[in-house]
């Protein structure tokens, strides 16, 4: 994931700023971001992103149906 981590998410809130990474795709990568705390996040695959959110409790929007 880069530079992301716990330590970074907390230090970006604590300086009251969103953090939104983007492209996370692997289950383990979005199981991390979301234990951090990140504010939103970006994903090619927003079906185990959703299920993870919900896995964890998460207020989750509806679906997007197009």
């Amino acid at each position: 994931m880069g530079d992301l981590s716990a330590d970074a998410v907390s230090e970006a809130k604590m300086a009251g700023l969103g953090v939104h990474p983007w492209t996370l795709n692997s289950i383990a990568d979005l199981q991390s971001a979301i234990r951090w705390g990140v504010t939103g996040l970006t994903t090619d695959y927003p079906d185990r992103a959703r299920a993870l959110f919900i896995e964890n409790h998460m207020e989750i929007p509806p679906p997007c149906i197009s």
